[in-house]
This record gives C-alpha cells, sequence and structure tokens, in this order.
C-alpha cells in the first residue's frame, strides 16, 4: 500500500503545482488587461460607424470620437488615419435575416 500511495501523492502535488501556475497566469492577464482598458479609457465615446476589408489583414473603417468621424486604414502592422470626414454618415440598421443566417452557420459549425 505504501509503493502505490507514493506516485499518488506524488500525481497530486504536481496537480496542485499545475493549478497554482495556472491561477497565477489568469491573474496577471487579467491585470495586464484591465491596465490596459485603463490607458485606452475602455473605448467610451469610440463606436465603430462602418468597416471593409481590402486585403490580406488590411481594412478601412469609420470611427466616431466624440462628436467627430476619422477613417482609418488598419493593418497587421498599426493603424493609420487616412483623413477626417467633413459630412458625418450615420451606421447602417442591422439586417437581421443577415445576422440570423450569420448566427446560426456559426452555431452549425460548433462555434457560438
Amino acid at each position: 500500500m505504501g509503493d502505490a500511495a507514493h506516485p499518488l501523492i506524488a500525481m497530486f502535488i504536481g496537480l496542485l503545482g499545475v493549478m497554482a501556475v495556472l491561477v497565477v497566469m489568469v491573474t496577471v492577464i487579467r491585470y495586464l488587461q484591465g491596465r490596459t482598458a485603463v490607458a485606452a479609457g475602455r473605448g467610451e465615446g469610440l463606436r465603430v460607424i462602418a468597416s471593409r476589408t481590402v486585403g490580406w489583414q488590411c481594412a478601412v473603417v469609420v470611427v466616431e470620437a466624440g462628436e467627430e468621424q476619422f477613417v482609418l486604414g488598419l493593418h497587421r502592422n498599426g493603424m493609420t488615419r487616412l483623413g477626417r470626414l467633413r459630412t458625418r454618415i450615420e451606421p447602417p440598421a442591422p439586417d437581421f435575416g443577415r445576422t440570423l443566417r450569420r448566427r446560426l452557420k456559426r452555431l452549425r459549425e460548433g462555434r457560438s
């Protein structure tokens, strides 16, 4: 009985060690995400009005910041301000049918 208990105790201690490492990692990640959100102002006052993919890992977006709207170019290395809109545009109304089809497709593929 003593010989069989020793490997089980070692495995249990190893499991506790792995769980402790995971808890520390999750805590650090949440802390860093919180700092990033505070530094970015938690996105208050920012709204994406429109977006369009224009290439591999590239997109053009219209972002509203307060009362102004900007056209931004997004790429894998960063973001570039392309200009400021003089005439405001309103976001398109959500298309219920398209949204429903997209969600159903995700559910069929096993994603949520």
